[in-house]
């Protein structure tokens, strides 16, 4: 999944550097204007330089084997989340080590979400209804994440790998690198409040002072592992006191947090 990271990576530099170049070759025909053409070509540089950079990080992991965790996603104490690069928002979890643990993928859209992705793809899970999948290591369903309301408001139903109700997360305030919500159990009893801000350190803890989660970012030494040596890794330490339901829980709400981080 790594070399696909930086294949996909590739290719969506290559696809963007042509539609640019299209339109800003259109654009200085038609207008011959140079200065308010200046945003697209800054933009198609950037796309360029991303290519030999990807292509030399692809060479450095094409032969690289990504092992599998040998723990189960819902009795780690932390995760290493990375975004992948795909059409849709999508994640990867591994632990430090650069174990694989799953992924999270989109599993259902309203059918005018895909009519509304050319224009609005980076915002589409922040504005409409969706359906997340978590997936282990060997692919098998973890849970799932089904998501109601508009824009900042939203009401995200988990449920386990049989689709059964466990718990629910309701979004109170969304911000491009803070979010503040309630996550709750089936019977709607509040467990945890979160106000998670992702330009710091923070810690995810409840009323009764009990701390859930921490997460931080960070890089890992070369001799420690190839896999993330060239990323701002988000990293995220789970409690090992919370029952299986909880970790789920947890699990579900940190990945809904996680897919609306555009970086």
């Amino acid at each position: 999944m790594i070399k696909t990271m930086y294949l996909r990576r590739i290719y969506a530099s290559y696809i963007l550097s042509v539609i640019v170049a299209i339109i800003l070759l259109v654009l200085i025909f038609f207008t011959n204007d140079w200065l308010g053409s200046l945003p697209l070509l800054v933009l198609m540089i950037g796309s360029i330089a991303i290519i030999p950079v990807s292509h030399y990080k692809y060479n450095q992991v094409k032969d690289l084997v990504v092992p599998q965790s040998d723990i189960p996603m819902l009795q780690l104490d932390h995760l290493v989340i990375q975004r992948n690069v795909a059409y849709f928002p999508q994640l990867l979890f591994f632990q430090k080590d650069g174990s694989y643990v799953g992924t999270a993928k989109l599993q259902t859209l309203p059918w005018y979400g895909y009519l509304l992705s050319p224009f609005f793809k980076s915002d589409l899970i922040t504005i409409l209804p969706f359906t997340y999948t978590m997936y282990d290591e060997s692919e098998r369903e973890v849970m799932h994440l089904q998501k109601r309301g508009w824009f900042l408001k939203s009401y995200v139903t988990i449920m386990n790998e049989d689709g059964h109700h466990i718990g629910s997360y309701e979004q109170e305030d969304y911000r491009i690198f803070s979010i503040q919500g309630k996550l709750k159990d089936a019977t709607d009893q509040l467990l945890l409040p979160i106000h998670a801000d992702f330009t710091t350190s923070f810690t995810l803890t409840d009323d009764h002072k009990r701390q859930w989660a921490s997460f931080y970012q960070g890089r890992f030494p070369h001799e420690y592992t190839h896999i993330f040596r060239d990323m701002e890794n988000h990293i995220v330490e789970l409690s090992d006191s919370l029952e299986e339901t909880d970790h789920r829980r947890l699990l579900g709400v940190l990945t809904f947090l996680f897919l609306h981080i555009k970086r």
